[in-house]
């Protein structure tokens, strides 16, 4: 049973402002944080960054395929 006292309930409320300066500082902490994991990611494999570039779609197409057939696991293991 649901209690549907107001006193009980709370709102989130959105500050536009506040979120606009905090979304900013997110966006820019994590793009520096995904360049710098990939670019030491492509420093220890030894790559130029095409190769590495081409590596990580291989990666990623894989993986993709891989969700999209959830049976197909025996395949990558076999």
């Amino acid at each position: 049973m649901q209690n549907t006292n107001s006193e009980t309930r709370k709102r989130l409320i959105l500050d536009p402002e506040g979120f606009a300066e905090k979304e900013r500082l997110v966006s820019y902490e994590m793009g520096n944080a995904l360049l710098m994991l990939n670019l030491e990611l492509q420093r220890n494999f030894g790559l130029r960054a095409e190769e590495y570039q081409v590596f990580m779609l291989i990666i990623l197409s894989t993986v993709q395929r891989f969700v999209r057939n959830p049976g197909s696991e025996v395949m990558l293991l076999g």
